[in-house]
C-alpha cells in the first residue's frame, strides 16, 4: 500500500513538471521522453514501476536532467523513497518470517520438554516403586 501511494504521488508530481517544451523540436530526447513517460497517468505509473525496480532509468532521466537540472531534485527523492520503501518491505517480510520460525521454535520445544518430562515422570515412578 505504501509503494503504491509514493508510486501515485510521484506520477502525478511527475505529470505535473515534466511536460514537453513547445520550444524545443517534438523528436528532441527531453520531448520524446517526456511525452513517453510522463504523457498520461498510466506511462507515469509504468515509468514509477520501472524506477522502483531499477529497470534501465538511466535512458529515461538523463535526457530531462541534461535539459532541466532541477529535476533532479524530483528523481533523486523518489528513487530514494521507492528504494527504501522497498527495503522496508524485504525487511518486514523477513521479520515476519523470523517472528513465525521463533514461534514455531517455542511450540517444538514445549512438546519436547512435555515428552522429557513425562519419561522423567516414569523413570521416577519406577525407582520410587521398586
Amino acid at each position: 500500500l505504501l509503494v503504491t501511494i509514493l508510486m501515485y504521488i510521484g506520477a502525478i508530481v511527475g505529470m505535473e513538471f515534466i511536460k514537453p517544451d513547445p520550444e524545443l523540436a517534438l523528436d528532441s530526447p527531453f520531448n520524446s521522453v517526456a511525452t513517453d513517460n510522463f504523457g498520461g497517468f498510466e506511462d507515469a505509473m509504468l515509468f514509477l514501476l520501472q524506477i522502483f525496480s531499477f529497470d534501465s532509468i538511466g535512458g529515461v532521466y538523463r535526457p530531462l536532467i541534461k535539459m532541466r537540472p532541477m529535476l533532479f531534485f524530483y528523481f533523486v527523492p523518489v528513487i530514494l523513497l521507492l528504494s527504501i520503501s522497498l527495503m522496508n518491505l524485504v525487511t518486514a517480510v523477513m521479520v515476519n518470517s523470523s517472528l513465525d520460525q521463533a514461534s514455531e521454535d517455542k511450540e517444538a520445544m514445549k512438546a519436547w520438554e512435555k515428552v522429557k518430562k513425562e519419561k522423567q515422570m516414569e523413570q521416577l515412578k519406577e525407582m520410587f516403586l521398586e
